[in-house]
């Protein structure tokens, strides 16, 4: 089972997201967070194989700033194109 942390600044979308790997038995959702400030304090007690992160997200970090910090960094193998929800569903 792979964890990750699902961070996403829109509820709707970021309801969405949780809602298709709930879903999904080979994924276990350890954290969601609104922003990236939330999402590196949820990395203090979780420890995601996977960081689904938009890129776009609003605050003092962006999606890619935050992607790319020191605490993040040890989780980031590889960013990948944002990739539209109809192509989820």
């Amino acid at each position: 089972m792979k964890v990750l942390v699902v961070v996403k600044d829109d509820p709707d979308v970021r309801f969405l997201v949780e809602t298709i790997f709930s879903m999904d038995a080979r994924f276990t959702l350890a954290a969601v967070a609104s922003s990236a400030e939330e999402a590196l304090e949820s990395l203090r007690t979780t420890q995601p194989e996977i960081i689904v992160i938009d890129h776009g997200l609003s605050g003092q970090l962006t999606g890619l700033d935050g992607a790319v910090t020191k605490r993040a960094g040890r989780y980031l193998s590889r960013c990948m194109r944002p990739v539209g929800v109809k192509r989820l569903l």
